[in-house]
């Protein structure tokens, strides 16, 4: 209610104000930069606000206005009260040392994940519970996991060889052709997962709120 009685003062000021948003540490660290320079080029006023994604509680978080917007890298979701918008895929990938006995395979199928110890984010989790379940259906269960707070903490263990990992290949694509890790050709269909925007339906769309999630779609949009 303030910052609605605030822009309303403003009249046709730039919008100001302050934004809380959820985002996974991937999209954080490798897609919100330019998003963040863009938007703060027009509106310098508007302080940003952002915290990792944690899945679990982001439909409470929502509803209770602890922020105003979301991002999530998921198959799909949906929640009572909860507007999602599409906003672009990312492409996922296993990733292993490149001296792991996986590492010489052509194609990797479920069954050879299953006997490896899986490093698997906390910061990211949404795209994680995807290939968990994915992994499910396809009978491989009682998953050896280790979790780890940072997606640069995983990717120094599997190039040590603790186990594998999967992760948006945006994230690794550096270390891939630096021959520090080796992506892995997966069997089936293409491992991806999709970019959403999430808000509460009932929550007011500050100008300031508007114009991040229409840059942030323009922005998704370039990278199809």
């Amino acid at each position: 209610m303030a910052e609605e009685t605030r822009s309303e003062v403003m009249g046709g000021k730039r919008p100001a104000g302050s934004l809380n948003i959820r985002i996974p540490e991937t999209l954080a660290t490798y897609r919100l930069p330019p998003l963040i320079k863009r938007f703060l080029t027009f509106f310098p006023e508007t302080r940003l606000n952002f915290s990792t994604c944690a899945f679990h509680s982001l439909t409470q978080d929502l509803s209770q206005g602890l922020y105003d917007l979301a991002f999530l890298l998921v198959d799909s979701f949906q929640a009572p009260n909860l507007s999602v918008k599409f906003i672009s895929v990312e492409p996922l990938m296993l990733i292993t040392a490149p001296d792991h006995p996986l590492a010489k395979k052509n194609k990797i199928h479920p069954r050879d994940v299953g006997g490896e110890l899986l490093l698997l984010s906390k910061t990211d989790c949404s795209y994680r519970r995807m290939f968990e379940r994915y992994l499910a259906e396809e009978g491989i269960g009682s998953l050896a996991i280790l979790e780890l707070n940072s997606i640069h903490a995983i990717k120094k263990c599997v190039m040590e060889g603790v186990g594998i990992s999967i992760m948006p290949v945006i994230a690794v694509k550096g270390e891939i052709s630096k021959g520090q890790l080796s992506g892995l050709q997966w069997v089936e269909n293409c491992l991806e997962a999709a970019v959403l925007m999430i808000w509460h339906e009932e929550k007011w769309i500050s100008p300031a709120l508007k114009s991040f999630m229409d840059m942030a779609e323009e922005l998704g949009n370039n990278y199809q």
